[in-house]
């Protein structure tokens, strides 16, 4: 679905969207939501550079609202972004995993299950590399311009594999 200033939405999926906008969106009750969710968010906050304490407070702020309202949550891990490994290296997975540690902290067995699925888009070898067939190389849309951010079909079919056998 369009919307202003945006490439669009599906849901509660707002390209661009922050932990904070979406917890607005959830108090405010903004689209109806189902008493069973997936959710990755934090991408937007690792490309923006942002402070990764404050993002895990967010998140933390956010999963608990949603535990007053959902039944079921399951709460994705971050994969790789490839744009960022080119950019900075190393210091990307540092990042990565600080915030992905917080993510399988919220785990709880009542509400919250955590599917770690970042480890299915690197490699295993002592230095971490994006497994790039997995993620879009260009934006889709009139412009044909760099991506490395966004999982492709054959990303997004992993990442389902791995959450309905587990």
């Amino acid at each position: 679905m369009p919307t202003p200033n945006s490439s669009g939405r599906i849901g509660l999926c707002v390209s661009g969207q922050t932990v904070s906008d979406l917890h607005k969106r959830v108090k405010e009750k903004f689209y109806p939501i189902s008493d069973k969710i997936i959710i990755m968010i934090g991408t937007n906050h690792v490309l923006q550079n942002a402070d990764i304490s404050t993002t895990c407070r967010e998140l933390s702020a956010l999963i608990k609202t949603l535990q007053e309202i959902v039944r079921s949550i399951i709460l994705l891990t971050l994969p790789p972004i490839p744009k960022l490994e080119e950019k900075y290296g190393p210091s990307h997975f540092k990042l990565l995993e600080q915030y992905n540690g917080h993510i399988c902290s919220l785990e709880n067995e009542e509400y919250v299950r955590v599917a770690d699925i970042s480890p299915l888009y690197v490699t295993s070898s002592p230095r971490q590399k994006c497994l790039m067939h997995l993620f879009e190389r260009f934006f889709s849309g009139r412009a044909r311009r760099p991506d490395l951010i966004n999982l492709n079909r054959q990303g997004l079919i992993v990442m389902r594999k791995y959450i309905l056998d587990n």
